[in-house]
């Protein structure tokens, strides 16, 4: 019985210790955005000042929606960054400008999978 506890002990501890994924969403303009997150818990509407960054969003897996109309996928593990109206995927140590991973609402190839698992939604 208590070979059964330390288990346990040891199994609660590493899923604690364990980091849990979330996206990181930075706005990166000098405008608010406005950003319509659904999970599966539901659904939230975010106002990011310029320059704000929130971590914790779309914790296993959303899609955002943002106020042009245009929806994406994530997995709930990338680093979004929202610049002149458009969603970049960066670095997740980034701290400088976004990388060539734009994802772009443009895309005729409807469901094509953008750079590092983000996902146009029509």
């Amino acid at each position: 019985m208590a070979r059964g506890t330390y288990a346990f002990t040891f199994l609660a501890a590493v899923l604690a210790a364990a980091p849990a994924q979330a996206l990181q969403l930075t706005n990166r303009d000098a405008t608010d955005q406005k950003i319509v997150v659904t999970e599966k818990t539901g659904t939230q509407e975010l106002l990011l000042k310029p320059s704000q960054m929130l971590d914790g969003v779309c914790n296993s897996g959303c899609t955002m929606k943002m106020s042009d109309g245009e929806e994406y996928e994530f997995d709930g593990n990338e680093v979004v960054s929202i610049e002149e109206g458009l969603m970049f995927l960066d670095e997740p140590t980034d701290t400088g400008a976004p990388d060539s991973g734009i994802l772009d609402p443009g895309n005729a190839d409807a469901g094509t999978a953008e750079p590092d698992g983000a996902e146009k939604k029509n």
